[in-house]
C-alpha cells in the first residue's frame, strides 16, 4: 500500500509541475503579446512623425535628423534595388523559369530541377538542338522526350 501512496505522491508532484509550466508558458505568451503591442504603437508613432516631416511640418531637431537619416537610407535602398534589377536583367539567361534557381552562364538545363533553360526553337530538340519533324514525340538524335 505504501508503494501506491508513493506513486500517487509522485504523480501529483508531476501534475503540479506540469501546471506550473503551463502557467509559465501562458505568462511568456502574454509578455510577448504585450511587447508586440508596444512595438506596434512605437511603429505607428514613428510613422506619424515621419508623415509630419514629409509634409514639412515642424518636428523636434533630434527627430528631424533621424528623418533625414531615413531619407538617406531610402535613397540608398532605391539605388541598391536599381542595381539589383540591372544585375538580374544581365543574368536572366541563367535563371530557371520553373524553380528560380540561378544557374551558371551557358548551362542548358537547371542544375536544381533539370528544367530546360534555353527555350528551344519550334522544330528543334530542347536537349541537343537537333531539328525534329513536327508531331514527333522523341528526338531521333538523343532520344529526349519532346
Amino acid at each position: 500500500m505504501a508503494f501506491f501512496d508513493a506513486l500517487n505522491d509522485i504523480a501529483k508532484s508531476i501534475g503540479d509541475l506540469a501546471n506550473e509550466a503551463i502557467g509559465s508558458n501562458k505568462l511568456y505568451s502574454r509578455i510577448s503579446e504585450t511587447e508586440k503591442a508596444i512595438n506596434d504603437l512605437m511603429y505607428q508613432i514613428g510613422g506619424h512623425y515621419y508623415e509630419k516631416y514629409q509634409r514639412g511640418e515642424s518636428v523636434d531637431e533630434e527627430v528631424h535628423s533621424m528623418m533625414e537619416e531615413i531619407d538617406q537610407y531610402s535613397d540608398d535602398l532605391k539605388e541598391l534595388k536599381q542595381q539589383l534589377k540591372i544585375d538580374q536583367d544581365e543574368e536572366d539567361d541563367g535563371l530557371c523559369p520553373a524553380c528560380g534557381w540561378r544557374n551558371d552562364p551557358g548551362t542548358r538545363f537547371c542544375q536544381e530541377c533539370g528544367n530546360p533553360l534555353d527555350q528551344a526553337q519550334p522544330g528543334t530538340c530542347p536537349s541537343c538542338g537537333e531539328v525534329v519533324a513536327e508531331g514527333v514525340k522523341f528526338c531521333g538524335s538523343c532520344g529526349e522526350k519532346l
